[in-house]
């Protein structure tokens, strides 16, 4: 009889071990970002069109349309950050036909194999004094999410500050924060 009670205290054990693993594992699977919000996410971080999405088991693959050309990022479906960023394609030349001057089509430019190359810091200042004239005080690098920017601080000839926040990669101003 002991032998018996022993046998249904495992046996239960077992079966509360079993059902604590399933919960686990359906709790992290609803903790996974969906498309839609994938998509929002890039949205928020980057002022751009979301091209498409292709979702994969654990990341997402999104082709996004910005001022500087087309990328592809690749997103982690846990976490929601960004892995990395691929320039494919760059933005079409204003002046230029699609002609070349003895009538044949010029070649269409394939995916680049190379990534993007980042701003410098020099750039990212002179980026943020086309949005406000004035004084540069400091200028940071981060990294937030997976992605990488530029804090410029500049003090206007009124004497107000604002820290503008450059995009490393595209150049385009994230956001300008006015200091009080």
């Amino acid at each position: 009889m002991r032998l018996n009670k022993w046998v249904i205290i495992i046996i239960f054990v077992g079966v509360i071990a079993i059902i604590a693993g399933v919960l686990l594992q359906t709790s992290s699977i609803a903790s996974q970002l969906s498309a839609s919000e994938a998509e929002e996410k890039v949205k928020q971080l980057y002022t751009g069109e979301v091209i498409s999405t292709l979702e994969m088991d654990d990341r997402f693959l999104i082709t996004l349309s910005l001022a500087g050309g087309e990328y592809e990022l690749v997103l982690d479906r846990g976490s929601g950050d960004i892995l990395t960023m691929t320039k494919t394609k760059s933005p079409p030349n204003d002046n230029s036909d699609t002609k070349t001057e003895q009538g044949n089509q010029a070649p269409e430019e394939g995916p680049m194999k190379e990534p993007p190359s980042q701003i410098t810091e020099q750039e990212a200042i002179e980026i943020a004094l086309e949005k406000m004239a004035g004084t540069v005080e400091e200028v940071e690098f981060e990294q937030s999410s997976g992605v990488s920017y530029y804090l410029v601080e500049i003090e206007a000839n009124d004497q107000q500050e604002a820290t503008i926040q450059v995009h490393s990669i595209t150049g385009e101003i994230m956001s300008v924060t006015w200091d009080d």
